[in-house]
């Protein structure tokens, strides 16, 4: 029978990359990714090629606008923003009984948009991870958003509400009859190289914006290549160019291409060591100012790029809980070359205020309010405290915060030369502690943006509510940043040394530029992935 690759995401689009790899006895999916979406309508406007294009996630949902979580299955599927396979489903979310049709879903790597709906699979398909992203995906649950989507490792049945008694419970969780603990599942995940069905499976680490991403060969009625994302200009380039050379002359080559588009413009820099050099020179001129940082949370070679800095500066790197936890889950998982984030003296970790505000109160004093709004002051002993201003955060910081390796705004405000302040978009409201008195009239120094630039209208209106944060606190705002994909050149050479019989563009909102100069340079075909429609990858010659 004919090998077939069915696209149900990364299809004309960046991200969502779920593609079926069928030989008409064994089938395993390459990524399971969510599907963000951008209305074609908007491209449109901007005389962008949309022909590929489907609405995604975002087209539909937002934070107020929620999947109905007893029939999300059929919705999703209806709206096309999951793959249209009852069975492959959980079925307290919606998906329907019977035999599983899939033999394993293979995740390259723990970026949503290629693993964001492992929490929706049911729970006895097995997923090839590597170690590096089975670590991040624990952390990611452990730290994240309890919805379903965030389920990645272990699962919480949703059922008829039923507390230990019977009684009503709020999460809408099954409980174990004979505990009255809620039901959890865990899924079965798969590190090395293997056999799937009819196939050999091996893994090869390659180089990317994440840790633990690996591209895969699968041998079987044919040989396939999938890259899941890669590049070569990051810390762990080496590793990709081994990929092409065990790759060559494959049969099938499924290759991302995010960054081939018609006049595109690359403006960032062209290598991670130049973004190290960069971050570095502009630490340099902010001198004994406040300086901080923006970079991706997940990102560990550019968490390498700025702790390197603040070493070679002198200043300790001051880090959110969550990628505290992140250290230590990979850690835990073998990666040794890490830093320890509750003992390493460069790196110090950040204790917020939230909740009620108590950590920044006076210690033994606590203000709380009156039935008439006002506020009245309680005295309570120093471990009375402790416990009212740990309440005010999840239970996984605490060992973090109670660590003594942690620092607060206030301590960043006191000595400001001391520290590289790690920041983002969604924590930009920390400078009001940073600075308690308001800005002064100078400029209060630096803030370095080591993030994607925007490439949609929502992280637009991101970036000038940004903007107005920094001219609020008068800090100087400078860029750098280096892609996480391959530019056009760097493929091109790739796709030509591998030399595939067949290639198969994904990943990419212009996947025909990719086969048409793929065809005209090596005269070999090039077929486009469809939605939902399979294509045959035909069987090698004899």
């Amino acid at each position: 029978m004919a090998v077939t690759l069915t696209g149900f995401g990364g299809v004309g689009e960046i991200g969502g990359n779920a593609f079926l790899l069928d030989d008409g006895r064994s089938r395993v999916f390459l990524d399971f990714g969510k599907r963000f979406g951008n209305d074609p309508r908007l491209d449109e406007r901007r005389g962008r090629d949309t022909r590929h294009q489907r609405p995604g996630w975002n087209d539909y949902y937002d934070d107020f606008l929620q999947p109905r979580g007893f029939s999300m299955v059929p919705d999703l599927m209806r709206l096309g923003v999951i793959p249209d396979l009852p069975t492959l489903y959980r079925q307290d979310r919606g998906g329907a009984p019977g035999d599983r049709p899939v033999d394993a879903v293979l995740v390259s790597h723990a970026h949503q948009d290629h693993c964001g709906l492992l929490g929706l699979l049911r729970p006895d398909v097995p997923v090839l991870a590597s170690r590096d992203s089975l670590a991040t995906l624990e952390s990611l649950q452990t730290t994240g958003r309890g919805d379903v989507l965030n389920e990645f490792v272990t699962a919480r049945p949703k059922g008829i509400p039923t507390g230990k008694r019977g009684g009503p419970n709020k999460a809408g969780t099954s409980h174990d009859p004979e505990t009255g603990e809620p039901a959890v599942v865990s899924r079965h995940y798969e590190a090395g190289d293997g056999a799937v069905g009819d196939w050999s499976v091996r893994h090869f680490e390659v180089d990317h914006s994440i840790h633990g991403a690996r591209a895969t060969l699968l041998e079987g009625p044919l040989s396939v290549v999938y890259t899941g994302d890669f590049r070569i200009h990051g810390r762990a380039g080496d590793e990709t160019k081994r990929l092409i050379e065990r790759a060559g002359g494959v049969d099938v080559l499924v290759a991302e291409g995010t960054n081939v588009r018609q006049a595109h413009k690359h403006t960032e820099t062209d290598r991670e060591v130049e973004v190290e050099g960069e971050i570095q020179s502009y630490l340099d001129a902010a001198g004994d100012r406040f300086a901080c940082v923006s970079y991706p949370p997940r990102d560990l070679d550019r968490f390498i790029s700025v702790w390197n800095v603040a070493r070679s500066s002198g200043r300790r790197l001051v880090v959110p809980t969550k990628l505290a936890h992140l250290l230590d889950s990979l850690r835990a998982a073998g990666r040794d070359d890490l830093p320890d984030p509750r003992t390493d003296p460069s790196l110090a970790i950040h204790v917020p205020r939230r909740g009620k505000g108590v950590r920044g109160m006076d210690v033994g004093t606590l203000r709380l309010p009156l039935p008439d709004l006002s506020m009245h002051a309680l005295e309570v002993g120093e471990e009375r405290w402790t416990e009212f201003w740990l309440a005010d955060h999840e239970r996984w910081e605490h060992p973090y915060l109670l660590c003594g390796n942690t620092v607060t705004s206030a301590d960043v405000s006191a000595a400001p030369h001391a520290y590289l302040f790690s920041i983002s978009y969604w924590t930009i409201g920390e400078l009001f502690d940073v600075f308690p008195d308001g800005p002064p009239d100078a400029g209060n120094g630096v803030y370095i943006h080591s993030m994607t630039q925007p490439f949609n209208d929502e992280m637009e209106i991101g970036d000038r509510k940004l903007d107005r944060w920094l001219d609020a606190f008068r800090l100087e705002r400078r860029d750098t940043h280096v892609s996480g994909h391959l530019s056009e050149e760097d493929l091109a050479w790739v796709l030509d040394e591998v030399g595939a019989r067949l290639l198969v563009p994904v990943h990419s909102e212009e996947p025909d530029l990719t086969a048409q100069r793929y065809r005209s340079r090596t005269g070999h075909r090039a077929e486009l992935p469809h939605w939902g429609r399979p294509i045959e990858l035909d069987q090698p010659a004899r």
